[in-house]
């Protein structure tokens, strides 16, 4: 800052050395001629006054050269008076430029004032981002160290879902060997009828003690007072089994293994009169009447219209029970009775002639 001041200093004083050095010509040469006008001036006056005393032909010569010379010196005096106007014009301008200068030089160092504060301010500003970036790159650090933490206690975590993976599949194995073993024994004993799986093959149960139905039936078969005080349901001993969950004595599951019948394609009802699938309908459409029947159609029904063969119902307009015209219900019934003697409730659409009929007879009831 204070380089740049200097040299603001410098350039200043030169360009006013500069400017001021003509007009100190200036000035000399017009106190210069100044002098030579008043020397002039006084030697006209000495030879005018010489000449009043002498008179004749000579002072009149003399007279002239001197009124030359003064012409002379007053030309010479107004060009000073207009060089000295122009200078001092020109001085007045040079001191408004200078003004002018002066009040730049002044905006000039207020605005290095608030460059340099506003340099002061991006210093600190650069120091602060210095600092968060400092701040930041340590946090960085951190979080990288805890991502190698992560990734290793992941890649621990896989390795231990890995081996139960490994321990529950050999788990399943063991147990599907176990229940692989247990069905092939319940095969082998398959056709027993109350055979319980975890009694041996030796020890054998009878069917009136085992099963309640036996014990019922035993029950009427003996008459004997002494055959009933027994303990209808013994209760056993409870001892801590295998979560295999065996059948029961009496259960006869496995003996219908082999017995099942299966009613596969082309057994059972068919409704339809051809061999075509009954998921798919390939009847026409066609303007056909409540009764039609197969014959007509060509055997295209399907399952759901060969079930519900529903007629769907007629409304009359004429035979309502609560009419919205009472009036013209009265008019057509008057007509009724003087044209025919019946009045015919039926649909109109039928070609046959209804088996039921329902008559009311209209002259009867007048």
């Amino acid at each position: 800052m204070e380089y740049w001041k200097n040299h603001v200093r410098s350039r200043l004083h030169q360009r006013d050395q500069a400017e001021k050095l003509p007009y100190v010509g200036v000035f000399t040469s017009l106190s210069q001629l100044e002098e030579r006008f008043e020397i002039r001036t006084q030697i006209l006056d000495d030879v005018q006054l010489k000449s009043s005393e002498r008179g004749g032909v000579e002072s009149g010569q003399n007279t002239r050269v001197l009124l030359l010379q003064l012409r002379e010196t007053e030309h010479l005096a107004e060009k000073l008076s207009q060089t000295v106007s122009d200078l001092s014009a020109v001085l007045y301008l040079k001191e408004a430029e200078l003004q002018f200068w002066q009040s730049r030089v002044v905006q000039y160092r207020q605005e290095a004032l608030t460059l340099a504060k506003g340099r002061n301010t991006v210093k600190w500003t650069l120091l602060d981002v210095e600092f968060t970036l400092e701040c930041q790159t340590k946090e960085l650090a951190a979080l990288r160290a805890e991502q190698e933490r992560l990734k290793e206690t992941l890649a621990q975590a896989l390795r231990e879902k890995e081996e139960l993976l490994q321990r529950w599949m050999e788990e399943k194995r063991e147990e599907a060997e176990r229940l692989n073993k247990y069905n092939d024994a319940q095969e082998s004993n398959d056709g027993k009828w109350f055979a319980h799986s975890v009694l041996p093959e030796t020890e054998t149960r009878n069917r009136w003690t085992c099963t309640s139905t036996g014990i019922m039936l035993n029950q009427v078969m003996s008459s004997l007072p002494q055959t009933l005080q027994f303990e209808r349901y013994p209760k056993q001993k409870s001892e801590q089994k295998s979560r295999e969950y065996p059948f029961s004595e009496h259960d006869n599951r496995h003996s219908f293994k082999d017995s099942i019948s299966v009613f596969t394609h082309g057994v059972g009802r068919r409704k339809c009169l051809d061999d075509r699938s009954q998921h798919s309908s390939h009847f026409r459409l066609c303007h056909d009447g409540g009764d039609s029947s197969t014959a007509e159609t060509g055997g295209n029904l399907t399952v759901y219209k060969t079930d519900f063969m529903g007629k769907q119902a007629n409304v009359p307009t004429t035979t309502r029970l609560f009419p919205r015209n009472h009036k013209q219900k009265s008019a057509e019934a008057a007509l009724a009775q003087a044209e025919e003697q019946f009045m015919w409730f039926g649909r109109h659409d039928l070609l046959e002639t209804p088996q039921e009929l329902t008559a009311t007879n209209c002259s009867a009831s007048s």
